[in-house]
Parts: structure tokens; C-alpha cells; sequence
């Protein structure tokens, strides 16, 4: 049988965090974290067997702009891409997208993330 997807959830607002895996469970096998540190034994343990890793950046512990530089310089994660967000209105927090690596992800794949998260 051919398994699903895996997608790894870092988001500290619980009701947010729900909200997402619920969405993306349908087509994917969700993982989540609700923290950085949280997120990076995840990545660590399932590697690059994770797809698509969708990120907020102001958590508590260890926030997203900390994951994604240790990310970034391991070379056994830094091909899994990453989609960073933040609610904050700050300018220096602009939501920003940034794609490591697509050579685990299809067009098809993201633009369905995409739907799933963008179209109610």
C-alpha cells in the first residue's frame, strides 16, 4: 500500500495547530510539534522521510527563526522544504515563504497544500 505524505506542523496556538493537522489529515500523515525544539527531535527522527515542514516563527522554547538556521545547516534536513509564517503584524515578521529544496515535493503536492489551507 502506498503511504501517505508526511507534513510536520510546528505551531505554539494549539487551536491553530488543530485547525491544520485537521485539515492537511485528509490527505496527509500529519506530524506535529509545539515548539521548535519539539519539531526538531521530529525532524531528526523521520528526516527526510518528512515532505513538507509548515513553520511559525514566534513559539516558546525554540522559536521558528532558531529551527530553521540549525535546519538549514544539517545537511540530513536541509533538503526538506519549509514553509515559514507568523501571524505577527510586525514588518521584521512578514509572513515569507522559503523553499529549501522541491526535489521531495511535486508541483501537485504543494499547490495542494496550498488548497487546503488557503480555500474555505
Amino acid at each position: 500500500m502506498h503511504s501517505r505524505k508526511k507534513v510536520l506542523v510546528v505551531e505554539d496556538n494549539m487551536l491553530n495547530r488543530e485547525l491544520l493537522c485537521g485539515i492537511l489529515a485528509t490527505e496527509y500523515e500529519v506530524l506535529e510539534a509545539e515548539n521548535g525544539q519539539k519539531a526538531l527531535e521530529i525532524a531528526r527522527r523521520y528526516k527526510e522521510g518528512i515532505s513538507i515542514i509548515l513553520l511559525d516563527l514566534v513559539m516558546p522554547v525554540m522559536d521558528g527563526y532558531t529551527f530553521l538556521s540549525i535546519v538549514k545547516a544539517d545537511a540530513g534536513l536541509s533538503s526538506i522544504p519549509v514553509i515559514v509564517a507568523t501571524q505577527s503584524d510586525g514588518e521584521s515578521d512578514e509572513v515569507t515563504v522559503t523553499f529549501l529544496s522541491l526535489s521531495k515535493m511535486t508541483l501537485p503536492d504543494i499547490v495542494a497544500i496550498f488548497l487546503l489551507l488557503y480555500i474555505k
